[in-house]
């Protein structure tokens, strides 16, 4: 563990069987720690719920935060040592057993943004076209599928949405919004209004393009449609030969 004075703790962490070392801060998740230090590893919703970023703790004092359901991690599993990396903090140095994915995708880094909020409009009942710029830093690179998490007011955790157009390099993101009955996050992000400012981290998600010489099938529905819109928007972006066929079912139909 290294300190400096009244800043936060820092512990190493080890990933067997790569060996490989990283630094988490104090309070900072495992999986968040691996992100930001450009190690892939397995991961899906972030929020202890998917069990895709499982690992088992070798060495080390940790805590597994209480959203980790009973179901993603069972019982067993935590009297023997098993952890989400997304819901675990380190408590001390550690070393965890974990598979390494390999990089058949671009790996983008995670960064910590301020946004302004260009335009809010209510394209149906529920749902809300966003777009933001980004003003600290003035661009992320990122690939379509992928995620951002954005800040809300008065909860400790994020809220996850989908980037509904390609990177460009203008800073200008693109979200839709459902919201949701009683939903704090999402009455916050489609209550916002222009020249608001918000805060988040990304970008997240292994949802890319892998292959663009075959015909494509999209399926989605609802806000679903976001990634979907910048996936096919990144793939006529440049010559594309295939065939590419997307089904959408509207929640009113």
């Amino acid at each position: 563990m290294r300190s400096y004075g009244t800043e936060l703790a820092m512990y190493e962490v080890t990933l067997e069987p790569s060996g490989k070392n990283m630094v988490v801060k104090e309070g900072q998740t495992l999986l968040d720690a691996a992100i930001r230090n450009g190690i892939q590893i397995p991961y899906g919703c972030r929020h202890g719920s998917c069990s895709a970023c499982k690992a088992q703790v070798l060495e080390g004092d940790y805590q597994l935060m209480d959203r980790v359901s009973d179901y993603s991690l069972m019982s067993f599993e935590r009297e023997e040592g098993y952890i989400l990396a997304c819901s675990t903090v380190a408590e001390s140095d550690m070393v965890i057993e974990i598979e390494e994915e390999e990089a058949d995708t671009p790996f983008f880094p995670v960064y910590d943004f301020q946004a302004d909020v260009v335009e809010n409009v209510a394209c149906a009942a529920d749902i809300h076209k966003i777009i933001i710029k980004l003003s600290d830093p003035s661009e992320i690179n990122y690939a379509a599928g992928q995620f951002f998490e954005f800040d809300i007011p008065n909860l400790e955790d994020t809220r996850a949405y989908s980037m509904a157009n390609p990177f460009a390099m203008n800073g200008i993101i693109e979200f839709h919004v459902r919201r949701i009955k009683n939903g704090i996050g999402s009455a916050y992000m489609c209550n916002l209004a222009p020249g608001d400012k918000v805060s988040g981290s990304g970008p997240y998600g292994r949802m890319q393009l892998r292959n663009r010489n075959k015909d494509m099938l999209f399926v989605a529905g609802g806000s679903g449609m976001a990634p979907i819109k910048a996936l096919i928007e990144e793939l006529y972006s440049e010559p594309y030969e295939g065939n590419a066929y997307f089904f959408f079912r509207s929640p009113y139909s």
